[in-house]
């Protein structure tokens, strides 16, 4: 009883051990099937990553072409535009919307970028809907801490200056200008025409120079925002200053010298396109954080 017992288990078991090399293969095949699957969707998706790639590539190229080309035609047309700038002593701030690059190329091609057209420009865009592009700007400001500290001074010039009382708004900002530049460099206040050409010359990027930042070193030494007089130091006074500057060859009303007006000693210089530009002055140095 006991050696058939023993047979019938020993047959149970040869009769698993055949089941189970059955399954095994049976496995074995589905296993083999399944890598030849995944070789096979491994293969297609790396050759669909390597299509898909090339393509991006080939597209990546395009655009970069067509960037450049685009790049390479503003340099052209900020070519064009620089010297009629320069000569209305006005520049592209950070902020200036790109419709403002457009018009004054379309007024150079023209034939009509005289400075009053160039300064209509400007003028035109940041006075519509009551001088919405500017309190917009002067809102964007805020949100720097060395501007926001400063905030209810600069929103008091901005009102003064939507009212047109331009002799409030340009010399409650002009200070503001070497406050900030001091604060952002740490440096004492005092010497506000080495500080700002310095600045300008390291923090200030500018894909094209002529337009801006070229425009802003000139002015940081002419008279027109930090030049002094010099030796003529004599001609430091009310009486003679437009004496002086008509030596330079400018008109009393293209000035917005700091020194000038903040010892009183250039009267004539409220303007709309003047109070403009210390708001603009204002951007650039926000830019330079």
């Amino acid at each position: 009883m006991e050696e058939k017992e023993a047979l019938s288990a020993n047959e149970i078991t040869e009769k698993d051990v055949l089941e189970l090399g059955h399954s095994l293969k049976f496995a074995n095949e589905i296993i083999n099937e399944l890598y030849h699957d995944i070789g096979k969707t491994v293969l297609n998706f790396s050759q669909n990553i390597d299509a898909l790639l090339k393509e991006s590539r080939n597209q990546f190229a395009q655009v970069f072409e067509s960037f450049s080309k685009t790049v390479e035609e503003i340099r052209k047309d900020g070519e064009a535009i620089a010297p009629f700038l320069q000569k209305s002593n006005l520049w592209i701030n950070p902020s200036a919307p790109i419709e403002i690059f457009a018009e004054l190329r379309e007024l150079v091609n023209n034939g009509n970028p005289t400075s009053e057209n160039i300064e209509k420009v400007f003028i035109g865009f940041y006075e519509e809907d009551n001088w919405q592009l500017l309190r917009d700007l002067v809102d964007y400001w805020g949100k720097h801490p060395n501007f926001a500290k400063r905030m209810e001074i600069i929103r008091d010039a901005l009102d003064a200056h939507i009212a047109g009382k331009y002799t409030l708004s340009i010399p409650t900002l002009l200070p503001q200008i070497e406050g900030l530049l001091s604060s952002l460099t740490g440096e004492p206040a005092g010497k506000p025409t080495k500080t700002f050409k310095a600045e300008i010359e390291k923090r200030y990027d500018d894909i094209i120079p002529s337009l801006s930042k070229d425009i802003l070193l000139s002015l940081a030494t002419s008279p027109i925002l930090y030049g002094s007089t010099g030796k003529d130091s004599h001609y430091f006074t009310p009486e003679k200053f437009p004496e002086w500057l008509a030596h330079e060859g400018l008109t009393i009303n293209q000035v917005f010298n700091r020194h000038a007006i903040l010892h009183g000693v250039q009267i004539e210089y409220a303007s709309k396109i003047n109070s403009l530009k210390t708001f603009m002055l204002l951007d650039v140095i926000c830019h330079l954080e």
